[in-house]
């Protein structure tokens, strides 16, 4: 979940407010429906309700949304916006809206449930010929020379005083996706082309496709760039990527297990994707530089003590419950819909004596495990 000062970063960031600012004043009229999806504190279900929308929905499960809330009354909005605090999947509209108001990226559009959110949204909610905000994302990539990045990821494991005893950690801290800023000094070879998401017609969040690139320039390669361009509306738009304006996203690496000196003309083949298990993006990359190196790269990459993470997820596993699960799946029984948070409080401390150290604390746990898994 983003913290509330993120979220308040997020408005800050000009090009981007005033971009979906322009795509909702185009398509909000006074007959207008709305569904702001995953709204955290409604900023632009309160803006398509200031501009003329009859309905609008703001979804969201975070509980940033109670300040879109107050926010709403304060503005005198309250009967027009409806706030929906629930995972968008658990939610049910009494009508189809005429349209989706959105940003559920992180630096690149593959974040978390943005895509699956976005199917299952237009799919359930928006009216035939309804409109989406955004409509299209383009993801680019290209060969960036990062040294700053790379020396961060990489010397703290590599010190000569630790005598290589550290280095078997580098290929599990190098097999990750990276949030970080570069320019257009960076990029040793035009973009390519990676995707193009059209979310009225998506129907899969994973992409996967082969990038063929030339070195344009001689320099480091430290491993891939990636950014995107978003249409948010027909001649609406902003981008995030190297030489534009800094926006609020950042930019995506894929680190190389080595850097690679790379000369002009030196081609470069990258087999990338991104595949969406279980709420999240497993990240492989397969990098051919001509005559020189060849990577195999993948996010699950695990050694050591994770292996064994994985050994206790195997079908054939039987695991056991630690003592804090046992006491949370009493307090989870107990939450019948009927016991007051107060109530499982003191019931747990009378069954579990020692566990908190005080009703305070207990029924703070406890509020926490209802919250999570209300309905």
């Amino acid at each position: 979940m983003y913290s509330l000062p993120s979220l308040g970063g997020m408005i800050a960031d000009r090009t981007r407010y005033r971009a979906y600012r322009r795509a909702l004043a185009t398509a909000v009229r006074s007959a207008t429906s709305v569904l702001d999806l995953g709204a955290g504190p409604g900023f632009w279900a309160i803006m398509a309700a200031r501009l003329g929308a009859k309905r609008v929905y703001a979804v969201e499960q975070d509980e940033s949304l109670a300040w879109g809330g107050l926010a709403a009354r304060r503005l005198g909005l309250s009967g027009l916006v409806v706030f929906l605090h629930r995972p968008s999947a658990e939610v049910e509209l009494p009508e189809r809206v005429d349209c989706i108001v959105s940003d559920l990226r992180g630096c690149l559009p593959l974040f978390t449930s943005h895509l699956p959110s976005i199917i299952d949204a237009r799919q359930r909610f928006l009216r035939p010929g309804g409109q989406l905000l955004g409509a299209r994302d383009t993801i680019w990539a290209s060969v960036v020379h990062t040294p700053r990045l790379y020396r961060k990821l990489t010397e703290p494991w590599s010190k000569a005083e630790w005598g290589g005893a550290y280095e078997p950690a580098l290929p599990a801290i190098l097999n990750q996706f990276y949030r970080e800023r570069f320019d257009r000094g960076a990029l040793l070879c035009a973009p390519a082309c990676w995707a193009t998401l059209d979310y009225g017609s998506i129907q899969t969040a994973s992409v996967s496709a082969t990038l063929e690139f030339e070195i344009q320039r001689s320099g480091v390669g430290h491993g891939i760039g990636l950014w995107f361009d978003a249409e948010l509306a027909p001649g609406i738009g902003f981008s995030n990527g190297p030489g534009r304006r800094e926006l609020v996203y950042g930019r995506g690496v894929l680190p190389w297990l080595q850097a690679i000196d790379l000369d002009k003309g030196d081609r470069v083949v990258v087999e990338l994707s991104a595949r969406f298990v279980n709420g999240d993006y497993v990240w492989a990359w397969t990098t051919e530089v001509s005559g020189k190196s060849r990577f195999d790269q993948n996010s699950l990459y695990m050694v050591g003590a994770s292996l064994e993470s994985l050994r206790k997820r195997a079908s054939n596993a039987v695991p056991t419950l630690s003592a804090d699960a046992v006491v949370d799946a009493s307090i989870l029984k107990a939450l019948d819909g009927r016991t007051t948070i107060m109530a499982a409080a003191t019931a747990v401390m009378a069954a579990y004596p020692g566990r908190f150290g005080s009703i305070a604390e207990a029924m703070s746990h406890v509020g926490d495990l209802a919250v999570r898994y209300r309905r």
